[in-house]
């Protein structure tokens, strides 16, 4: 088993916060906000998605396509990863769409939901990369490979945990 390159560690924190930031968004969202944190929601499935398929040689649809990139993925992960919140990915992506472009606010009702899959759809891509190529590393475990690399991360963790948002929906 390899350790992580820098850049990996990285690119995984920068991810992490990432969700952990969308999240937050939607535990905030207001009437005026949804829209943008739908936005965010979205992006960190498209970021999640980029960084797998980069990291596993998967090809990156020329036409940026999610879609065809999650196939991809999971043609290429197999049975490893069964991402049983594709169709809660997938209908977020309309309204993600309305919200980004036109301006029209997503229905409040399903933000807690689209927030819960794409934590679950994150995690589990992520675990499963993980476990491929690290089998003792998860996104969970991530924080101590985190300060094993860099002293500076470990202080900035420990800043964010105190101020760790509360992710159940």
């Amino acid at each position: 088993m390899d350790a992580l390159t820098p850049h990996e560690v990285e690119q995984l924190v920068s991810l992490r916060l990432a969700l952990e930031n969308a999240l937050l968004q939607c535990n905030r969202a207001t009437k005026y906000r949804r829209g943008t944190a739908l936005v965010a929601l979205d992006t960190v499935v498209e970021r999640a998605s980029a960084i797998v398929a980069v990291t596993s040689g998967v090809p990156v649809p020329k036409s940026g396509n999610l879609d065809d990139l999650i196939s991809k993925l999971k043609e290429s992960l197999g049975e490893r990863w069964v991402p049983g919140v594709l169709p809660d990915i997938r209908q977020l992506r309309r309204p993600r769409n309305a919200a980004q472009h036109e301006g029209l606010e997503p229905d409040r009702e399903q933000i807690p939901s689209w927030a819960s899959a794409v934590a679950v759809y994150v995690t589990t891509l992520i675990d499963t990369q993980c476990a491929r190529h690290h089998p003792v590393l998860s996104v969970e475990d991530l924080e101590q490979t985190l300060r094993d690399v860099d002293p500076v991360v470990t202080e900035q963790l420990v800043i964010q945990t105190e101020t760790r948002i509360d992710v159940s929906f």
